[in-house]
């Protein structure tokens, strides 16, 4: 929806630099720009559109800065920051809220008159009327938060329950800086940009780096569900974590359909138009489907897709399959190895962390696309995979662990062989095994190339990550570490490819009722005929043995729509040809006589990297490509932040 800025210290901030720092993510907002100047310790507020309206007024500390994307209540009445009625308190509110009829209709009994119909404005109100800790176990959406009260002298930031939007801070020379992307942080000419060497090991090992630390020293990202409190004196406390608060997992008797078409429609409100990103998988499949199934017929959804010149990645022929028998008007890009290799920097850029999945890629060019067609929101099927267990790792852990197989295991190692090639760990611990699933390089690599490498320490937040989850079901508790780590890639990944566009995206899978749903024994139970089904599926294609058996109650569903064929097809997760890019001549060269330079300034080997990639232009080895990809990526997300 926007982006926003804000500077707290006891050193003012000019405007001049209030003004730069809020420049410098403008693509998340480029309808409307906003600047608040105020006292976080004595309550006074000054508010303008254009910062030159309002005087260097040094005594007034504190500043905010706000780009805004009008997608609800596109009225003035909607711009922020957003100034309470009372005049004592504003907001910063990047985000939608989908049950806002709710808060107002609360709000409507002690005879509040809004100004709008913006969300922004119902959360200030609500949140003057009922406290914090009532607003944030009451708002159910996706959103990044600052809120003022000048009256208690108190300054909240909230995070929503699955990290959707980003949220980072930093503390620089004694100012707090809280943003909506870390390049507002790198703008102040008193933060000096270092790499985090602190986490290193578990970039290195997972590709990305676990909340609340990020890649850049000093900079840290607010945990999904996070709620905090700032005083006047600028000291810093969790006040609460409401990741977990308030699940309730009493048999839920609605229909799965029910509950899909019921997130849709609250995922639609939007006084904009909305699309739909499809991949040809199953979950934006599922969401094509039921969007176009609750909208008007005269209403001609917009779906968008990235197709390749090789078959084997591209996905036509099944978003063919998925749109047949809708409304729905498909709008495909092609990306050619060109296109890829000149995206990287900016893509880095925009990414703000070393570009861990190649597909991030892919929703880069989406984006583009889904801007030059005049749209501003997109639904995605982010999330389902992490909820509903559709990575072939939680099946392969589950039956690593069933206690009939660990029997089978222990006379007949060479299958418990297949499992630990498959989960890149040799750990016999079920917690370890679970927090290496996701990792990308192994440990015997990592310490060739990176002298100090340490798999603990690579491990070390994630267990702390994993120790905090209230779950004894480790197939449950497997699910949830997911949605808190490697979710949290995707989620920046979608957020800040689409907000480079001024787009904005949406998540329909990622709602308090969908993670009640995921957790629920109800729905997972397999009838006999989608046993049936699956059956004959394997009987024929047996490599698809077990896509058949991931993510079940979505596929009970797609089975329903779309057919056994569609449905129990081996997972392809939008991939690329990322081994053909990589060893094409113009990459190559990229690679030579650029990258292979940068690698002085870091600690890792450049020798045995050398070495590494030589074997893989000859041998094509997966496992170097992936660690190959690694560094590179980090190498050029080096030499974009480092200018």
């Amino acid at each position: 929806m926007c982006g926003f800025v804000v500077s707290l210290g006891n050193k003012s901030v000019s405007n001049e630099l209030i003004s730069k720092m809020a420049d410098v993510i403008h693509h998340r907002g480029p309808d409307k720009t906003g600047f608040i100047r105020f006292d976080h310790k004595l309550g006074n507020i000054k508010i303008e559109d254009n910062i030159s309206n309002i005087s260097n007024d040094y005594s007034l500390t504190s500043a905010a800065g706000f780009k805004r994307l009008s997608i609800r209540d596109k009225s003035d009445n909607g711009n922020q920051p957003m100034v309470a009625q009372n005049n004592n308190s504003f907001i910063c509110f990047n985000g939608e809220i989908y049950n806002t009829d709710f808060l107002r209709n609360k709000l409507s009994k002690k005879s509040y008159e809004l100004r709008g119909s913006s969300d922004t404005e119902i959360i200030l109100e609500y949140f003057l009327e009922f406290g914090i800790e009532d607003l944030s176990r009451s708002i159910e959406g996706m959103y990044g938060i600052f809120l003022y009260d000048s009256l208690n002298k108190e300054i909240f930031i909230l995070r929503d329950r699955f990290g959707i939007k980003p949220l980072y801070f930093s503390n620089v020379k004694g100012n707090i800086i809280i943003a909506s992307e870390i390049k507002s942080i790198l703008e102040h000419p008193e933060f000096k940009f270092n790499v985090n060497y602190s986490c290193f090991d578990e970039f290195l090992k997972f590709r990305y780096v676990s909340p609340p630390l990020t890649l850049i020293k000093g900079v840290y990202q607010l945990k999904p569900g996070s709620l905090i409190r700032i005083n006047k004196n600028l000291e810093i406390f969790e006040k609460i974590n409401l990741w977990e608060d308030n699940i309730n997992l009493t048999k839920n008797s609605i229909p799965l359909n029910k509950i899909i078409e019921k997130s849709i429609s609250m995922n639609l409100l939007s006084d904009v138009e909305v699309g739909v990103q499809l991949s040809g998988g199953i979950d934006s499949s599922l969401i094509t489907y039921f969007t176009d199934s609750i909208t008007p017929n005269k209403y001609n959804l917009k779906t968008f897709s990235i197709i390749f010149d090789d078959l084997q990645y591209s996905e036509e022929y099944w978003i063919r399959k998925a749109i047949r028998n809708t409304n729905t008007s498909n709008f495909l890009r092609k990306i050619t190895n060109e296109e890829f290799i000149n995206s990287l920097e900016k893509v880095s850029y925009h990414l703000e962390h070393p570009i861990n999945h190649p597909n991030t890629i892919g929703i880069y060019y989406l984006a583009n696309l889904t801007k030059c067609k005049g749209i501003k929101v997109v639904l995605s099927g982010e999330g389902a995979d992490e909820l509903f267990a559709g990575y072939p790792r939680f099946l392969y852990i589950f039956l690593r662990n069933h206690r009939i197989l660990k029997f089978i295991f222990k006379y007949f190692k060479f299958l418990e062989k297949i499992f630990i090639n498959k989960l890149h760990t040799k750990s016999k611990n079920i917690d370890d095994q679970i927090i290496e699933s996701t990792s990308k390089n192994n440990d015997i690599q990592l310490r060739n190339i990176f002298r100090n490498y340490s798999r603990d320490r690579a491990l070390k937040n994630r267990r702390i990550i994993y120790r905090n989850i209230k779950e004894n079901n480790y197939f449950k508790k497997h699910r949830k570490y997911e949605v808190q780590t490697y979710l949290q890639s995707l989620l920046e990944r979608q957020d800040k490819m689409n907000m480079a566009f001024g787009v904005e995206n949406r998540v329909p899978f990622l709602s308090k009722e969908f993670l009640e749903v995921s957790l629920s024994n109800r729905y997972i139970k397999v009838n006999f005929l989608y046993f049936f089904k699956a059956i004959i599926f394997i009987f024929t294609h047996p490599k698809s043995v077990v896509d058949v058996f991931t993510k079940i109650p979505l596929k009970k569903e797609a089975l329903n729509i779309f057919g056994g064929g569609f449905t129990f097809r081996k997972k392809s997760g939008f991939a690329f040809p990322i081994s053909e890019y990589m060893r094409s001549e113009k990459f190559v060269y990229y690679a030579e006589n650029k990258l292979f330079n940068i690698l002085d300034k870091t600690p890792l080997s450049k020798k045995e990297i050398l070495n590494i990639w030589k074997n893989f232009l000859v041998n094509n080895n997966d496992e170097d490509q992936e660690l190959l990809w690694t560094i590179f990526m980090f190498l050029i997300w080096l030499d974009v932040f480092q200018k």
